[in-house]
């Protein structure tokens, strides 16, 4: 006699792509479950605070346009960025001004704290927050959508699954408050060899910086002894707040013994430093820290396909393409300050197949975000959140259809959350 099941889906994991699959799960009209193991939904986006968002638009936008490129993701990711802006808790999506990703979102990563579990709670996912999963719970569900980002659910079901050998490093995100972005500007716009900048630069809206770079002002900076980050730039960007900007510049090494307390030493290292040496921080103060420091990689499945670097580069679509990825292959290293990219070719986008998203060991499981299987460079590109968000709005949509006996129309119709 088989034993019904207390949920038709449960999404492990509460990131972004966790909470696109339990409410794309739970439109379907499935029980589901969202269990999380930290206070609050999220994930990285919330308790790492990464941000803007990237990227939504393909990645080879027109050098000679400061207009946005076409847009490849959508649906529920898009959903989300929506709600934000109607907030005013995001800025909807804006011409990169470093001209690498062919946008950026900029979200107010506390707001999106309060957003998510309101938003989800509305629609009729169970939430359990402060909880971790185990093979009891999963068994309570029809079907398991693995969104840890750790492929924990995956790996007590008895999926197959790898730690990358040489993981990118951490980084732990802060904001400062007080920052005089117009003179940022006005610096990058007098010495735009100091920067990576977008060829159409001054024709861009003028209220939001983007910095990577600095060059000359890091190197003496770092010859001197009084930065001792293993990178070659600051990166930095505005948020929704007026005044404030996101700092993503510290580099620990996921190796390291004590991660944390390195990259605490490193943000107070630049607390000290950027005010008395970097144009438009004369006056600036510590804002925000994140929760936790932010962690680019670590176990993913071994899937019926790995999504590979020849598949980006080509734009390769598949019979079963169900989402799309618009990110230029991204590699921070994990023993120098080099940042290794290499931008997607054609139109600037390339297809994901359903099998990246399936275990060979069981059926009853299906991953999203960073557990997905790909290869290194395929990973460097796939792990960003609107991707993320993409995957996981297919595997919460597909569990449901499967657990309630549905089929889907076709597998094209899923990759309605791209708009092409």
């Amino acid at each position: 006699m088989t034993v019904p099941h207390t949920y038709d889906v449960l999404v492990a994991g509460g990131g972004l792509a966790g909470c696109a699959a339990a409410l794309a799960s739970v439109r379907e009209g499935a029980r589901t479950l969202l269990v999380e193991q930290a206070a609050c939904l999220g994930g990285n986006a919330t308790r790492g605070m990464v941000a803007p968002w990237q990227s939504y638009h393909a990645s080879r936008p027109d050098p000679q346009s400061s207009e946005l490129p076409v847009q490849v993701i959508g649906g529920i990711a898009q959903e989300f960025v929506d709600d934000l802006q109607a907030q005013g808790a995001s800025l909807g999506h804006i011409v990169d001004p470093i001209g690498f990703a062919g946008s950026l979102t900029p979200v107010d990563s506390e707001a999106l704290k309060l957003y998510l579990p309101s938003k989800l709670s509305a629609a009729g996912v169970e939430i359990r927050l402060g909880q971790g999963v185990d093979r009891d719970l999963l068994d309570s569900a029809a079907r398991v959508v693995d969104a840890s980002g750790s492929c924990v659910a995956a790996r007590l079901l008895g999926a197959k699954c790898r730690l990358a050998s040489e993981r990118q490093p951490l980084t732990w995100m802060f904001t400062l408050e007080g920052v005089d972005t117009e003179e940022i500007r006005d610096y990058q716009l007098a010495h735009p060899g100091q920067f990576v900048l977008h060829p159409r630069i001054r024709e861009l809206r003028s209220d939001f910086v983007a910095v990577s770079g600095f060059f000359d002002l890091w190197r003496g900076g770092r010859e001197r002894g009084e930065i001792t980050i293993p990178r070659d730039r600051l990166l930095c960007f505005s948020t929704p707040r007026p005044g404030e900007v996101l700092v993503n510049s510290t580099r620990v090494p996921a190796d390291h013994p004590q991660p944390r307390l390195e990259g605490l030493r490193q943000v107070r290292e630049l607390l000290d430093w950027l005010p008395r040496h970097i144009p438009g921080f004369a006056n600036a103060r510590l804002g925000r820290v994140a929760d936790d420091i932010g962690e680019r990689e670590s176990w993913r499945l071994e899937g019926k396909y790995e999504l590979s670097v020849e598949d980006l580069l080509s734009g390769r679509d598949f019979k079963d393409s169900i989402a799309r990825g618009c990110y230029p292959i991204d590699i921070h290293s994990a023993t120098t300050d080099e940042l290794a990219t290499r931008e997607l070719e054609g139109r600037g986008w390339y297809s994901i197949p359903l099998r990246c998203l399936e275990s060979p060991q069981t059926d009853r499981l299906l991953v999203a975000g960073r557990c997905i299987s790909a290869d290194r460079s395929g990973f460097a590109s796939a792990r960003t959140l609107p991707t993320a968000m993409a995957l996981g709005q297919v595997a919460g949509m597909l569990s449901a259809l499967r657990a309630l006996g549905k089929k889907a129309e076709n597998l094209t119709c899923l990759s309605a959350v791209a708009r092409v």
